[in-house]
């Protein structure tokens, strides 16, 4: 499965974008864990002291917000599908 890493999580991963070994069915918060177990560099940046996921940190599935997916985390993968981390976004006048 490809991963794509945006902004910041980018320069920490040291990749934009890399395929993973993630099982078609996994769930995308079981992909997350193996996102982390690859890059764990990226663990305190997506998670609290106790391992619950930022806020701030947007996962998006095949260019949809995964916020807005009806089962979210709990979203079924297959192989073919895409993950983009983005950090968050700030700036403005």
């Amino acid at each position: 499965m490809r991963i794509s890493f945006f902004a910041t999580y980018r320069n920490i991963s040291g990749v934009h974008s890399v395929d993973l070994p993630i099982p078609a069915g996994s769930s995308i918060s079981q992909a997350i864990r193996i996102v982390l177990q690859h890059f764990p560099q990226l663990t305190s940046h997506w998670q609290n002291e106790v391992g619950e996921l930022h806020a701030h940190l947007t996962i998006v599935l095949n260019y949809i917000d995964c916020a807005s997916l009806p089962e979210g985390l709990e979203t079924r993968l297959e192989s073919s599908d895409e993950l983009y981390f983005i950090p968050p976004v700030g700036g403005g006048a």
